[in-house]
């Protein structure tokens, strides 16, 4: 709820929880407060780390990362 009524202010988020989605349906983040420390954010409001969180939309979304 935080970082959606942040976007709404026109201000960056702050835990990544609001994502945008490309054309292939792949999810990602954008306008982020200091990305570097996203996770310890993430962690202090116990959220999973970026990078699980986006996996588990993307698997939602039958995108399968193939790297």
């Amino acid at each position: 709820m935080i970082d959606r009524v942040e976007l709404l202010n026109n201000r960056k988020q702050i835990y990544g929880t609001q994502l945008s989605f490309k054309n292939n349906g792949k999810a990602y983040v954008e306008n982020l407060v200091d990305s570097i420390h996203l996770n310890s954010r993430r962690r202090e409001m116990e959220l999973d780390p970026i990078e699980d969180y986006l996996k588990i939309v993307d698997s939602s979304n039958n995108i399968i990362d193939k790297k």
